[in-house]
């Protein structure tokens, strides 16, 4: 479960370190991620979805409005990939998300 910090080219920080998928609350940075990674993007947007810019909604960009059900869409990912309970479901059941 790691975390990276990173000013500037997300997509290819993605691609390089093979990232499975990318939480971000900037449009920009989701997009950076569609276009040079294969990572799946996790954009954390709180407004509305008339308020995102026109270039997200044609892409693969998912939105979610919390950290919680960034957290609960990287869980059923995982368990898709592994068909049973997942160490970041136990994590985040113990953290109360």
């Amino acid at each position: 479960m790691p975390a990276v910090f990173v000013n500037g080219a997300r997509g290819r920080v993605a691609q390089a370190l093979s990232l499975d998928a990318v939480i971000d609350d900037r449009p920009e940075n989701c997009l950076d991620v569609v276009a040079d990674s294969n990572a799946h993007p996790l954009l954390l947007w709180r407004r509305s979805r008339e308020s995102l810019p026109m270039t997200v909604h044609s892409t693969r960009i998912e939105m979610v409005s919390s950290f919680g059900e960034a957290l609960d869409r990287l869980e059923r990912m995982t368990a898709e990939r592994q068909g049973r309970r997942t160490l970041l479901g136990r994590v985040r059941s113990a953290i109360g998300f």
